[in-house]
């Protein structure tokens, strides 16, 4: 490594310490303050009162009182989710003779709800004796408050905490059951479908451009990178695996080309950056993105929404749910889009990438009794695209030169002179079921059953250079369907200070990459040359997983995981060659690569968490995990050899410590973060002189970072949030022979930032007016491991506004919204350099703005 980047890798790890440094210093400051109750998940079935406060007094360490007679004669309402002391005794007692409150010490009290007399007699004595009771609770409650943060009063059963300045509880399922994001020892991101309308986000992509420290490369909808803490997917070809997992509804996804879809009808979007394994079913060595759908329930709801925007964009979708008989619930989800092309081509005036979708998606959920649950989920997607346009990154210099002749591109980003085939589109359908089974074996034991099938096929055709020439045209055809079996035995729903979870896992794909054919210089006489290749891979992956956690005190909790995966592999090629430049693609072009191998790899995992509650509203943890990604083939070797040698499997291991805080009566959410990742045998994306992407193992990579996420409600009409991503990221080793020490991996900024700021003004008649602004920004990344400064991706400062108004009832919105409204170039990929062309890069959308429409049902 040279000096100057010591120097710089240096001032950067000086900078992580520092804002370590400072936030912690802004959470002690909030150390002591009287914080409102502590929230936890409670699922108490309707029973006598005196055995549910009894529970209810155990879960929040509170003492218990009881001023009614025949407390056990009444049975209370059942309470479930994650709430509040006060929330719960008032869901406990509505509609019953009694009324749970709390003293100013934070000691329960049962009472009859009305003692109505208090002129004298009988009720003056009762009066008495309530007051020495209550006396007496304080007493006890001042002892106990020594372990629990004090309580105002409530003075009666309809006393609700004021939240019109609090933030609301963010509820996840990152441990495989429902909890606050507060509570759970790790960094993690939570998109609410607020934020997916209000920032126009209609792909996981985007999602990404949101979570501090993560990024993206896209050629086309079937060819995505996801990046969490500077590692990449690094996933090519039939037989390769992504260290960023992806879920839909508790499914993996484990084929690239079938995990980017349109987002509607969305409950929320989970990412957890860091190894993943311990809870989800499928290993992950870099983080996990879990996108979750609206379910139906028994309530009936909807909406319609209907876009239209500038580049000829139509967008509608809707839903509609509710019961359909007794236990029966079902939702069906629509949705539709197309616009024009973002890419001009000026010799013939055509649009060159224009898209479409169309969606459908179904649920029913089954609830024959209060112990079972069964809900069924089918979807059919279908993308009906143009070719994703990749053209020259520099119109000053000539893009194609020697022996084609000059060509110099556009210096706007979203016109070229393209290649004038017609043929070049891309065309996808994924069809997918799911089968999300529970059963409440006992009031404290729960088996969760997931299973998980898709089928999808995807046809593409694309100019890879991009010019007037078709000097290289790339067509495949994808296939593949795969089946999951996830099933999971736990105790959450006990709520006991001993947690845990088992699990097993069963994944298999079947993947064909058919006539995956290169037409190369088929205007250069005996230089014409064409390549076509065959790949096919079975892959076969069994997972054993658990977790346990243990309440050591009131305050202070430890949790250990483990797994243990075994993946099988059985890999087919066949790649041929012929023409002038055959031997680029298959050496010695006269011998095919014809080739079929197996290989296994196993590897076992753990993690270790333990957490303290510095207040009820305070977290402190640290965290080790471990990812693992299992070894592959080379999609499109060029020799029997290469064929015939695996790249290794990849491992990883991360340190965190973190601070979890509410601060200022719940009006301030500050989460922070500080890790170290360590990569072995890190799997990178070279080039083989062909431009064909093989897989290679390097010698690892260190990541270090910090992270911070907030959000703050400044008052009743101002909402500000924020993230904040620095990391520092250095390859080891060789990849091709070639030294890579010391270099940044591909798609691993140094910094991201993510500000958004929400603004509501109450109007005459009860309607809103919301004014929003919001800012994304991420610094340069390469898009390759050796440094090359002709495959840098450079920063990125996105602006996007909106502006809305709600009736009354708040069943009609409009909304006027705004994206990249500086109309920045952001370069999606970059391509290999070569001697004759500069490297072949794709930009994304330009400035985009419509309005739309939303009717709540």
């Amino acid at each position: 490594m040279s000096k100057s980047c010591w120097r710089m890798s240096s001032s950067i790890k000086k900078l992580l310490l520092s804002c370590a440094l400072a936030c912690a210093f802004m959470h002690s400051l909030a150390y002591g303050q009287n914080q409102n109750a502590l929230e936890r998940s409670i699922n108490l079935e309707a029973q006598n009162a005196e055995q549910a406060v009894k529970t209810l007094a155990r879960e929040f360490q509170r003492s218990v009182f009881f001023q009614a007679e025949d407390i056990a004669a009444e049975t209370t309402n059942p309470v479930r989710g994650i709430v509040s002391l006060q929330t719960a005794l008032a869901r406990m007692f509505e509609g019953t003779s009694l009324t749970g409150s709390l003293t100013k010490s934070g000691a329960i009290i049962v009472s009859p709800r009305e003692i109505t007399d208090t002129s004298g007699g009988q009720d003056d004595m009762k009066n008495s004796v309530l007051s020495v009771t209550s006396a007496l609770a304080v007493m006890a409650g001042n002892a106990v408050a020594q372990e629990a943060a004090p309580i105002e009063a409530a003075p009666t059963v309809e006393v609700q905490e004021d939240r019109t300045l609090g933030l609301d509880t963010v509820t996840v399922t990152a441990r495989r059951t429902e909890e606050s994001l507060q509570d759970v020892p790790a960094a993690m991101a939570v998109v609410s479908p607020e934020i997916v309308a209000a920032q126009r986000i209609q792909s996981v992509n985007q999602i990404l451009e949101i979570t501090p420290g993560a990024t993206f490369t896209s050629l086309n909808k079937g060819q995505q990178d996801f990046s969490i803490r500077g590692i990449s997917s690094q996933t090519e070809g039939a037989a390769g695996d992504s260290a960023v997992a992806t879920y839909i509804d508790n499914v993996a996804i484990g084929r690239d080309f079938a995990k980017s879809f349109e987002f509607f009808d969305i409950a929320q979007v989970e990412v957890l950056r860091g190894p993943q394994g311990t809870s989800f079913g499928r290993n992950a060595s870099a983080g996990l993105i879990h996108i979750i759908s609206k379910r139906p329930t028994s309530e009936t709801d909807g909406f319609f929404e209907a876009t239209a925007g500038n580049y000829g964009l139509i967008d509608a979708s809707g839903a509609f749910g509710g019961a359909i008989a007794d236990g029966v619930s079902g939702r069906i989800s629509v949705h539709y889009d197309e616009r024009e092309g973002y890419t001009t081509d000026t010799s013939s005036g055509r649009d060159v990438d224009p898209e479409q979708n169309t969606t459908i998606r179904g649920q029913l959920l089954f609830e024959p009794s209060e112990t079972f649950e069964l809900l069924l989920r089918g979807t059919w997607s279908q993308d009906d695209d143009g070719s994703t346009v990749r053209r020259g990154p520099d119109c000053t210099i000539p893009y194609l030169g020697a022996p084609f002749g000059d060509y110099t591109e556009p210096c706007d980003e979203w016109e070229t002179d393209a290649s004038d085939r017609d043929n070049l589109t891309q065309e996808r359908t994924i069809i997918s079921t799911s089968a999300e089974a529970v059963w409440d074996l006992t009031p404290g034991v729960r088996l969760t059953s997931v299973t998980g099938y898709l089928d999808a096929e995807m046809e593409r055709s694309q100019d890879i250079f991009g010019t007037p020439l078709d000097l290289l045209i790339s067509s495949s055809v994808d296939e593949a369907w795969q089946f999951s079996q996830e099933v999971r035995l736990d105790n959450y729903p006990a709520n006991e200070p001993f947690q845990w979870l088992a699990g097993l896992y069963y994944y298999t794909d079947d993947h064909n990459r058919d006539g995956d054919d290169r037409d190369v210089l088929p205007f250069a006489g005996p230089f014409a040359t064409q390549s076509m290749l065959m790949t096919s891979n079975k892959t076969t992956s069994y997972g054993l997983f658990g977790r346990a956690g243990f309440d050591l005190s009131d305050r202070l909790n430890l949790t250990l995981g483990g797994r243990y995966t075994i993946d099988e592999k059985d890999f087919s090629v066949f790649h041929s060659a012929t023409g002038g430049v055959a031997s680029i693609f298959v050496d010695p072009a006269e011998d095919p690569v014809d080739v079929q191998i197996k290989d296994e790899w196993n590897k076992f995992t753990g993690s270790a968490s333990i957490s303290y509650d510095l207040t009820d509203d305070a977290i402190l943890y640290g965290l080790i995990s471990q990812g693992y990604k299992a070894g592959g083939f080379d999609g499109e070797p060029s020799t029997r050899l290469a064929a015939l040698t695996p790249f290794d499997e990849e491992s990883s291991t991360n340190y965190e410590l973190g601070i979890k805080s509410e601060l200022f009566n719940r009006r301030v959410r500050l989460n922070t973060s500080v890790f170290y990742v360590d990569y072995e045998d890190l799997q990178v994306a070279d080039f083989l002189p062909s431009g064909a992407p093989i897989i290679v193992n390097s010698g690892g990579a260190k990541v270090t970072g910090f992270e911070l996420e907030s959000v703050a409600s400044v008052n009743e009409y101002l909402q500000l949030s924020g993230s904040f991503a620095l990391m520092d990221a250095e390859l080891e080793g060789e990849v091709g022979g070639v030294s890579v020490a010391g270099n940044r991996p591909d798609n691993a900024p140094e910094w991201t930032v993510n500000l958004a700021a929400d603004f509501t003004i109450p109007l005459d008649g009860g309607s809103e007016l919301g004014l929003r602004a919001d800012y994304t920004a991420r610094s340069d990344v390469f898009d390759g491991p050796f440094g090359d400064v002709d495959t840098i991706r450079p920063e990125v400062h996105f602006f996007g506004a909106q502006v809305s108004w709600l009736s009354p009832d708040q069943d009609w919105e409009v909304a006027i919204w705004g994206r990249n409204l500086t109309e920045e170039a952001d370069v999606l990929s970059r391509g290999p350099v070569s001697t004759v062309l500069q490297s072949p890069t794709a930009f994304g959308a330009p400035k985009t703005y419509g309005i739309t429409l939303r009717k709540t049902l």
